[in-house]
């Protein structure tokens, strides 16, 4: 009975621990839609893969952006057409991105496709053109996750942001066939000794 009694009056300190404890925010690979059969694959706890004949792709959310690695293993040269890639964000609008190469102050600008030849990779960074904004004089990338709210890097756990779709469409252009890619997302929160632990396996 005593045993029961700590129990409970632990239980609510506990759930108080939870809700105070820092993490950031990633994204976990859950579904993809696209004209090929492939497999997603999970790295870590912050790293997600999919591989089909195509192509292989790794993703990574960074702060504001999602990086990935991307390789073609066709034997035929793929591009990326950035004019027609979104991230549709947990608001469900859609964003146009912008990618490593572009300087931000041409975010609204068209983009030239990326160039993969075969049996080639390239690793890239995309972030939500509209959450790129002028301030005090520079320019600065938000992050997405939280919609209008701020969100620092190390964050405390809130409910609210958890389990959210995001979804990337990524078209590519491979001969005369345009392949799109709709890689589906959920927002998970990853606590500070797991991210650094995840850190190694870092691009």
């Amino acid at each position: 009975m005593k045993h029961f009694l700590l129990l409970m009056l632990f239980l609510p300190l506990m759930g108080l621990a939870q809700k105070k404890q820092k993490g950031s925010y990633y994204l976990e690979l859950t579904k993809v839609e696209a004209n090929s059969t492939g497999t997603i694959e999970r790295n870590d706890t912050t790293t997600y893969s999919w591989v089909d004949n195509v192509i292989s792709i790794k993703f990574r959310k960074a702060y504001g952006s999602v990086r990935f690695i991307l390789e073609n293993k066709s034997d035929s040269t793929l591009k990326v057409d950035w004019n027609e890639a979104v991230l549709i964000n947990t608001d469900g609008n859609s964003y146009k991105l912008i990618h490593g190469d572009t300087k931000y102050f041409d975010k609204e600008k068209e983009q030239v496709p990326t160039t993969v030849y075969r049996k080639s990779k390239i690793t890239e960074v995309v972030a939500p053109s509209d959450y790129i904004i002028y301030k005090s004089g520079s320019w600065e990338r938000k992050e997405f996750l939280a919609g209008d709210r701020d969100l620092a890097i190390f964050s405390i756990y809130n409910p609210e942001l958890i389990n959210k779709e995001v979804r990337l469409v990524l078209p590519i252009l491979l001969g005369n066939n345009k392949i799109e890619y709709a890689f589906y997302f959920r927002t998970i929160f990853v606590n500070k000794d797991d991210f650094w632990k995840a850190q190694k396996n870092f691009f």
